[in-house]
Order: C-alpha cells, then structure tokens, then sequence
C-alpha cells in the first residue's frame, strides 16, 4: 500500500460516533469525537473535516475509507453509510465495511481469548456474536445473530472459563440468571459503539487485503433480523421501522 492514510467514519450508536485518519503504518492521526446528544449521524461531515484538514497540514493522501456498516442505530448507520459512499463516490476513492461487533471484539481484545460481544436492538432481540482473539486478531465464529435475552443466557453458559462478555446488551439480561447460568465468565464494559479508531485499524487491514475496497453501490447497512422481521435497504420508505 502506497503512503497515506484511511479515513473512518463511525455512526452505529443512536448519539456520539465521530470519525478517524489513521496513517498507513498504523499510527492514528486524528480522532474526532462527536458527544452524546448528536443524534442519528448528525456531526458525521464535520468530524470528517477536521480529519481531513488535520491529513492536509500532514500531506498525506487518502487511501481509502471504512465505514462502520452495523448493526447498530438504524438512522444513524444510513447517515454514516449514505455519506461515506458518496465521499468515496466522488473522490474515487476505495471503501470497505466494518461491522460495528468485530470492531469493539477487536479493540478489546487484549482483555480474553475468548470474548461475546452483546448489543441493544429492538423487539426484544440483542445482536451477538462469539470471538477468538490474540494481540493481532479478533475473528469471529459465525455470522452475527439476533436473539432474544432468554436465548443468549445458554450460549453465554457454555463459553470457557476467563471469557469475558462485553457491549451494550448487558443491561438487558437479567444479571443473577446469568452469574447463576456462567460462572466462570467476566462481565466487562457495557460498550455502545466502537471507537472510530477501531473501524479505522480493521479498515486499514481490509483495504491492504484488498487495495480495491468493496463495490460502493453494492455496500449496504446490516441489520440482523429473525426472519419474520424485515428491515429496508437504503432509499425504502422509513416510517415503519424503529430507530
């Protein structure tokens, strides 16, 4: 990968995201922060700004962008989506998707080789998925699932002894039938959302994989859903769906 940076753009929680340039070596450059308050996406093109002036004074180009694809806040994913896509659309510029679990398994991941990474969504249900990590990796078991509650207690039950269970779906599960069910597990932090740096690194490895990014029409939100439960893609009417 030639000299640069990669911009990332993070907006999967229902306030807060932000976006971030990270250098080709890894080093992060820029981290703007948006605060809770800042809803649906809102303050996504002037945290891109203040990274982009910050990679001007730098002079350094954009290689490419990652963009946080979910799940996550339904409205706040389609402003984040819809603007990297157009960014990238008119820059020519290559893009890829993160999905917002992999990315906080993999800021955290130093804290368990095993780790269940939970967050909120609607209908009673909580997006979850299992990884196995090391100091350089985070991968995930299988396709990110949503379930109800009831349903994650046993999965969590079976998880080894020093797993840790982290994200914002703890909340929701009823905490003494699940010291009850796993024992042998640690609770961590209740995380809403990844850090934008986090989309950033997962997308700098992405885009070295594969230098030509994903095809920018193609790249949609992901929002896991039980088969009776349909969500739209990007440019369906909004009305019927939640936040």
């Amino acid at each position: 990968m030639a000299e640069g940076c990669v911009l990332a753009v993070e907006s999967s929680a229902p306030d807060g995201g932000g976006a971030a340039l990270l250098r080709d070596n890894s080093q992060i450059l820029y981290e703007a922060l948006l605060h809770e308050g800042i809803r649906g996406g809102q303050g996504i093109a002037p945290a891109v700004q203040e990274c982009l002036q910050e990679s001007k004074k730098l002079a350094l180009p954009l290689l490419g962008l990652a963009v946080d694809i979910g799940p996550g806040s339904y409205t706040g994913l389609r402003v984040g989506v819809i603007f990297t896509k157009a960014f990238a659309f008119g820059r020519n510029l290559p893009l890829c998707g993160i999905h917002s679990l992999d990315a906080i398994a993999w800021q955290e991941r130093l804290c368990a080789k095993v780790m269940v990474v939970i967050t909120e969504a609607r209908k009673n249900e909580l997006y979850v998925a299992v990884y196995d990590c090391t100091d350089t990796s985070a991968s995930r078991r299988k396709e990110i699932q949503a379930l109800s509650p009831e349903e994650i207690i046993p999965l969590i039950a079976e998880l080894p002894a020093g797993a840790m269970v982290i994200g914002s779906g703890l909340k929701q599960l009823e905490q003494d039938k699940l010291i009850a069910a796993a024992p042998q597990v640690r609770l961590g932090e209740p995380l809403r959302a990844p850090s934008p740096r986090a989309i950033a690194e997962l997308g700098l490895r992405s885009l070295m994989k594969n230098p030509q990014g994903e095809p920018v029409q193609e790249l949609q939100p992901v929002y896991p859903r039980r088969k009776d439960v349909s969500m739209p893609i990007l440019g369906e009417a909004v009305e019927k769906y939640d936040e």
